[in-house]
């Protein structure tokens, strides 16, 4: 049949916490051979993170800029859903 809601629970518990532990060890153990990996890998995708790094900084800019004064989104909402209908 299956488990019971607490069983399941504690299951969930438990497999969530196995998953943390052996994500900290290969971390760990990567760690270690960092700057080998650096000599290793291509200058590019060394920068993808700071790439989505950016791009986060320029989408939130926008947002906040949008719930600093709500109306200036109006108009662009107004036109987007007109145009999609």
């Amino acid at each position: 049949k299956g488990m019971s809601y607490e069983q399941g629970i504690t299951y969930a518990w438990r497999v969530g916490c196995v998953a943390n532990l052996v994500a900290g060890i290969i971390a760990t153990l990567v760690g270690f051979a960092g700057p080998h990996i650096v000599k290793l890998a291509p200058k590019a995708s060394l920068l993808v993170a700071l790439a989505g790094l950016g791009f986060t900084w320029l989408g939130i800019g926008q947002v906040i800029v949008c719930y600093q004064a709500g109306h200036v989104g109006l108009l662009p909402l107004g036109i987007a859903v007109v145009g999609f209908f």
